[in-house]
């Protein structure tokens, strides 16, 4: 005879799973709808966390979900999230059905719903806390502490609310006992950890705070002592930050230009928009020295926007950075070059043409513009070569394509010889020489130009090493010190020394 078997209590099952969180859970306890989350935070009066990781379907047919798969997969089940989760109800957004569509749309005010997303709402189910579009830091350390961050600021904001200020922190380790406060295990040491969390955060205040020497000597030393992204990251967060002050976003900028930091492209992308030119420009340069081709969408968008001939300049020098070898921004750079009125507008594209090494195609237009204005249209007194041409024969050497050299001894230096212009021969011929892989050449082409003088309407650059440095690939802002991205070992506060930030 067959044993009877009691009925599993499924209605008590779904409860408890969805139950408030806890502290000491181990997992995240997610809510099965949005209904249901904002119904559960009514009840307990803490705010919602929408995690939206809906895969989206791109052009083709394809589905991207890479960064969502790095949430759900990784970051979600991080401990210190869970310990965090506790101040939140939660809901996991991966379809959306029209009611969620519908719904995230009143909620964000926007149509176009992006994921991954993450949107922190007050219980009232109206007010929106803050919200995160994308997921650009990985699901490395980098990234687990972004979304530490993320909660916690989340949080911060909920506190700032009438009903939030009079919240316990769900997530608040229990008090001790009376009777064990102000004793100290021998064996105790400091959390190393959260020790470094301090520290940042005191650096981040210099950087608020701090005159124009402690700020700048804080950004190197976050630089140099990140470990795994702990200092970069909340750098990163800064430049988003509406409250910091002009001179302090460009000091950021300026320091968070460090080759191969993807983490840094959409955020200075974002401020190519600004309505300070000397924002623009900085994020434009910062892109040029990460150097990634994420950053090319957003160059291109601006080029074609940006009135201030300085800030095209450093766009133009961007995009031959990031988008080196890449058609349309070959066709991009030529386009600029046409269009330019002055030498001096001339100097941003031809540094972003310049990095286009072995292109031979940008390599057989440069040519044909080189042969039309090798010769001067009018000659007065002592006026040398134009500059259009040297800029142009700089671009070829610095393309380095073998047949250059013949165009150039054939094109450019006879013709000169035949013409009887013998001025500037000799920086032609040393550019034959630099295609041709002599490096003593090089170094003499490239002295030659940041000799040359430009001038131009409203211009306030005096030579071609004012706009684009030395010419080198991780060295083109003037006065570079690239050593300071280079690791120097394990963090120690000691060992890093900053101005008194009391002495302001």
């Amino acid at each position: 005879m067959r044993s009877a078997r009691r009925a599993v209590p499924w209605a008590l099952v779904l409860l408890l799973l969805s139950a408030p969180a806890q502290a000491g859970d181990k997992a995240i306890r997610w809510c099965e709808s949005l209904d249901t989350a904002f119904a559960r935070a009514g009840d307990t009066g803490l705010p919602v966390a929408v995690c939206v990781t809906a895969p989206q379907k791109q052009a083709g047919g394809s589905v991207t979900g890479g960064a969502s798969t790095m949430l759900t997969e990784g970051i979600y089940k991080e401990a210190s999230v869970v310990r965090r989760s506790p101040r939140f109800v939660w809901v996991l957004v991966d379809e959306l059905p029209d009611a969620a569509r519908a719904r995230l749309k009143t909620l964000t005010g926007s149509e176009l719903i992006v994921t991954p997303q993450h949107v922190f709402v007050h219980p009232d189910g109206k007010q929106v806390l803050l919200r995160k579009e994308y997921w650009p830091y990985g699901k490395g350390e980098a990234g687990v502490r972004a979304f530490e961050k993320l909660l916690d600021d989340a949080w911060t904001r909920f506190r700032l609310t009438p009903q939030g200020e009079k919240a316990a922190d769900p997530a608040a380790p229990k008090k001790e006992p009376e009777g064990d406060k102000g004793k100290k295990k021998k064996d105790e040491v400091p959390d190393e950890a959260e020790a470094r969390k301090d520290w940042v955060v005191a650096m981040l205040g210099r950087i608020r705070t701090g005159n124009n020497e402690t700020r700048r000597a804080t950004l190197k030393g976050l630089i140099k002592h990140d470990r795994n992204g702990d200092c970069i990251t909340p750098l990163i967060d800064l430049l988003s930050d509406p409250s910091l002050e002009k001179n302090s976003r460009i000091d950021v900028v300026r320091a968070l230009g460090i080759p191969g930091l993807g983490d840094a492209v959409l955020p200075l992308a974002a401020l190519l928009q600004h309505d300070d030119n000397r924002v623009r420009g900085n994020a434009a340069v910062s892109l040029e020295y990460i150097g990634l081709p994420e950053a090319v969408p957003a160059l291109k968008k601006q080029l074609g926007a940006e009135r201030s001939a300085s800030v095209a300049g450093h766009i133009c020098r961007a995009l031959g950075r990031c988008g080196a070898g890449k058609s349309d921004v070959r066709s991009a750079l030529l386009k600029r070059w046409d269009k330019a009125e002055t030498d001096t507008q001339r100097i941003g594209p031809a540094a972003g043409m310049a990095y286009f090494a072995g292109d031979k195609s940008l390599a057989r237009k440069i040519e044909k513009r080189l042969a039309k204005a090798v010769v001067p249209k009018a000659i007065t007194g002592l006026t040398s070569l134009r500059k259009e041409p040297k800029l142009l024969a700089w671009c070829l050497a610095h393309i380095g394509d073998k047949r250059s050299a013949k165009f150039m001894r054939s094109k450019v230096i006879d013709r000169l010889k035949r013409e009887s212009f013998n001025t500037g021969v000799g920086f032609y011929e040393e550019v034959v020489l630099m295609i041709e892989g002599d490096e003593e050449a090089a170094k003499a082409v490239d002295q030659s130009m940041r000799g040359v003088s430009f001038g131009g309407p409203g211009s306030s650059i005096t030579s071609i090493s004012s706009s684009v440095g030395v010419f080198k690939m991780d060295a083109m802002r003037k006065g570079r010190d690239m050593s300071q991205f280079i690791p120097k070992g394990d963090w120690k506060t000691p060992t890093f020394e900053l101005p008194d930030p009391t002495n302001r």
